[in-house]
């Protein structure tokens, strides 16, 4: 009896093993999908006059921007890196998710106030906008 019950533990274990699997496969399958579906390249049109912001290995390159208060800013927000990042830049209403190698573009009106911080909210990275 004792052989007989373990033979369907076993059995039993696979199974649940081969659906955990499966859960997991789909899962990846879903997030490649809504990264390709969401691969946006913005127009050469768009991306005229804006400032491109590169965002990788956690950081902003440039650091430091510069724009005078009630001027319209451009920027072009470039994600090199293989996972999703935000630019949030809370004073001009400013949070834009970008997915890994995509590139997305934020415009705003440039708010009075002195030096504002932006962030690459998910892993606390800064860049510095002089207003």
């Amino acid at each position: 009896m004792g052989g007989a019950a373990r033979a369907e533990a076993r059995r039993g274990e696979t199974c649940a093993l081969g659906g955990l699997l499966g859960v997991v496969g789909l899962a990846v399958v879903f997030s490649v999908a809504l990264t390709l579906a969401d691969n946006t390249s913005v127009s050469a049109q768009a991306r005229a006059g804006a400032i491109t912001v590169e965002m990788k290995n956690y950081a902003f390159t440039p650091i430091t921007l510069q724009a005078q208060p009630g001027v319209t800013v451009r920027l072009l927000l470039k994600n090199d890196d293989s996972t999703l990042h935000s630019f949030t830049l809370p004073a001009a209403g400013v949070d834009v998710s970008v997915p890994p190698g995509t590139e997305k573009l934020a415009e705003f009106i440039a708010p009075a106030g002195g030096a504002v911080l932006a962030r690459l909210l998910r892993y606390r990275s800064h860049a510095r906008i002089f207003l």
